[in-house]
């Protein structure tokens, strides 16, 4: 069974809860899915998103605003400490 790994690099943006609900929710197979998402954005964001996303195929990254350093260096992290060679990698 082949499985998907969504890489998303989240600098500050609001609609990262209905874009992560969303992916699972029009998954035919969302057990296949594992999304590797780096929270660029407040404390207070960060525990809110690993309170309402209690899912094991959802693996997160957090730093402050003002340490983020681009989408590159966000996505290159993802890459490295979150992707787990599933078959397919999304970004």
């Amino acid at each position: 069974m082949d499985s998907i790994f969504v890489s998303i690099a989240s600098y500050q943006d609001s609609e990262i809860f209905p874009t992560v609900d969303d992916l699972f929710k029009r998954a035919t197979y969302p057990q296949r899915i594992y999304a590797g998402v780096f929270l660029q954005d407040t404390d207070l964001v960060f525990k809110n998103f690993k309170k309402h996303f209690n899912n094991q195929n959802i693996k997160t990254l957090h730093v402050l605003p003002q340490d983020a350093e681009g989408p590159g260096w966000a996505r290159n992290i993802i890459m490295k400490k979150l992707f787990n060679n599933e078959d397919y990698f999304l970004l």
